[in-house]
């Protein structure tokens, strides 16, 4: 059983689980902010490093393979060993369900055995903001979920593939993990505080509720099966042309190489780079409203 509740984005979602997890180590085990580390991929979304200051705690920057953006889990043992010599004990890993820019995602298995075979003590949250409604309807046997024993947490946003208002995060974790951050100082309340945000709007929360009863399971599934259909042909023209992109082949993102994008293109799509300064790649996001002649369109210029 998990609970849960409606944030404002998954910026909030991931701070909320990094939080409990940081006082769950210094509660449980009486851990000091020195000891504690939050581990995660240079792809990561830039909410990390907001969390990693607010709270005090060490930072481990995981590096990636340049053409897969998979985890270098070379690098990860490295960094884990060196941390344990400079007396880092416990913690955070946060694993990707789509990353932000190349829509990628973490491999979990890989990551929580390097994890054990280095024997630290550790929590995983799942950041799934871009793919949380899009990955489990095309890769259904995934491990990034609650039936994986390891994972505690996850984040997902509403209000990008499910399209509800903008600032609808969703926050889940396993039961009795909120009781680390109950407080009780207000007196004028009558209950305990369990969240990161104090008020929140319910409009957010009925709008999601909504929306899933408004789908359902399948209709979700019919509409994301349609967006990968658009990314599949894009792809498939993309091979032809001889045009450099990364994807994960459950998601709707693919990233282009710089060298194929000509600056009409960037601005008529208001497309994103990686860096804004010295860019690399370009994002494409196959969203709902696409469909398949503005995609033709795209792949025409």
């Amino acid at each position: 059983m998990q609970d849960g509740y409606i944030a404002a984005g998954g910026t909030e979602c991931n701070m909320q689980a990094a939080w409990i997890f940081r006082n769950l180590f210094k509660r449980k085990y009486k851990a000091e902010s020195h000891q504690i580390a939050i581990v995660h991929s240079e792809d990561t979304h830039y909410s990390v490093w907001k969390i990693a200051n607010l709270l005090g705690i060490q930072q481990l920057v995981i590096d990636v393979h340049k053409t897969s953006r998979q985890i270098n889990l070379q690098d990860l043992r490295t960094k884990i060993k060196k941390a344990k010599s400079e007396k880092i004990e416990y913690f955070i890993v946060v694993a990707n369900m789509g990353t932000t820019m190349f829509g990628t995602v973490d491999n979990i298995d890989d990551l929580t055995t390097v994890l054990d075979e280095e024997e630290v003590y550790y929590k995983v949250h799942v950041d799934g903001a871009f793919g949380g409604f899009t990955y489990p309807f095309t890769h259904p046997k995934n491990s990034l979920n609650f039936s994986n024993s390891k994972v505690t947490s996850i984040s997902l946003d509403a209000h990008k593939m499910l399209q509800a208002p903008y600032g609808t995060g969703v926050f889940l974790i396993r039961k009795g993990y909120l009781n680390y951050l109950a407080t009780t100082e207000p007196h004028f309340m009558a209950h305990k505080i369990h969240t990161l945000s104090g008020s929140r709007s319910g409009a957010n929360a009925i709008s999601v509720w909504m929306i899933l009863r408004a789908f359902g399971s399948k209709g979700l599934q019919a509409k994301v099966k349609r967006v990968m259909d658009l990314k599949k042909k894009m792809c498939t023209d993309l091979d032809k042309k001889k045009i450099e992109y990364i994807h994960d082949p459950h998601m709707n993102i693919v990233a282009i190489h710089h060298r194929h994008m000509v600056r009409e293109i960037q601005h008529h799509y208001n497309l994103v780079p990686d860096n804004h300064d010295h860019p690399t790649w370009w994002k494409v996001v196959l969203m709902d409203h696409v469909n398949e002649s503005m995609v033709q369109s795209f792949l025409d210029h």
